[in-house]
């Protein structure tokens, strides 16, 4: 096991495109000199002790062709950086159990390319943005133990999820009228999207089996609108196939 900081130098190892740190004891913060690393596509650093903000951190080269960020399960604080939103190539980012504070950026919305969110268990604040609602190839999307406020948008979250919490949010209202059918459908995730993630070391928290049904969680929350349970949409099975058949 791995412990103390970071080291600064890994930034002369020009042509690294996976750094894998995670699950160690490494504290400290992230070197600000990660974000010239101009080949990194996967950053791994889930399951540590590591603190501080992320304000310096991706900006630069970095944004350039990063395409999975797990930074979970560490002490990290202050706000989510808006650069993240200028990260064009990115398909995963997991920020869960940190100390997060302030609103959701709605540069998230820029993040066209984003499969996998998960920004749970951080002190985030304010309102979901609307502009969420735009990244459509998003299948995960977990915002739940946070201290978000105010209406889900009223044009729903996304089209392709398959997975949705927003437990623990008590001061959400409102209803998901936008929320589409496909999200509730029995999808074919086990069997095309999540082998993408579990062939890589993408997150070390992501089972497939979690998403074998389609979910929309907000206990907890003051969410005023229907429930949904899987036991519903057990008929439809062969109807998400196709689509997915067609997706591809």
């Amino acid at each position: 096991m791995l412990t103390g900081s970071v080291p600064s130098t890994f930034v002369n190892l020009s042509g690294l495109t996976h750094l894998d740190l995670s699950s160690n004891a490494l504290t400290g913060g992230l070197p600000a000199s990660l974000s010239s690393m101009v080949n990194l596509v996967g950053l791994y650093v889930q399951q540590n002790r590591l603190s501080g903000p992320l304000d310096e951190l991706f900006k630069k080269s970095i944004e350039r062709r990063i395409e999975i960020v797990n930074l979970s399960c560490n002490v990290f604080s202050g706000f989510l950086p808006k650069s993240f939103g200028n990260m064009s190539y990115l398909t995963l980012l997991d920020l869960h159990i940190n100390g997060f504070t302030g609103e959701v950026p709605p540069e998230f919305g820029n993040l066209a390319q984003l499969e996998y969110l998960d920004i749970s268990g951080n002190k985030l604040c304010g309102q979901i943005p609307d502009e969420i609602c735009s990244v459509q190839n998003l299948f995960f999307l977990d915002f739940s133990d946070n201290r978000l406020e105010g209406r889900i948008p009223s044009n729903g979250i996304c089209s392709n999820l398959t997975k949705a919490s927003l437990d623990g949010n008590k001061d959400l209202c409102g209803g998901i009228v936008g929320l589409r059918s496909s999200t509730l459908l029995l999808s074919s995730l086990k069997e095309s999207d999540s082998a993408t993630f579990s062939s890589s070391t993408a997150v070390a928290s992501f089972s497939p089996s979690t998403t074998d049904f389609p979910t929309f969680s907000t206990s907890g929350s003051g969410y005023g609108g229907p429930s949904f349970s899987t036991t519903a949409v057990m008929g439809v099975s062969a109807t998400t196939k196709k689509q997915s058949q067609h997706r591809k």
